[in-house]
């Protein structure tokens, strides 16, 4: 599982602009996504996925891109 395996991330070559880094490698790490989806004057609500929650929610629902509605129903919410 990607949640204590290997993760190999790689950033992406846009721009000339500098990068600290070119990828990133994780062994035996807990591993996550934070999202913010941005609404105006509202509090900033956070939504965690730990990765093999995206992987079951892609499996289960047939999609590629992840809603609001699909990321509370897998994740974790913390409010700011």
């Amino acid at each position: 599982m990607a949640t204590t395996g290997l993760v190999i991330y790689k950033n992406p070559d846009v721009g000339l602009a500098r990068k600290p880094l070119d990828f990133i490698i994780t062994s035996g790490a807990i591993a996550g996504v934070a999202i913010l989806f941005y609404k105006p004057r509202r509090k900033k609500e956070f939504i965690v996925l730990m990765y093999d929650e995206i992987l079951q929610a892609r499996e289960e629902c047939g999609r590629k891109s992840l809603t609001e509605n699909l990321a509370k129903k897998y994740g974790k919410i913390f409010t700011i």
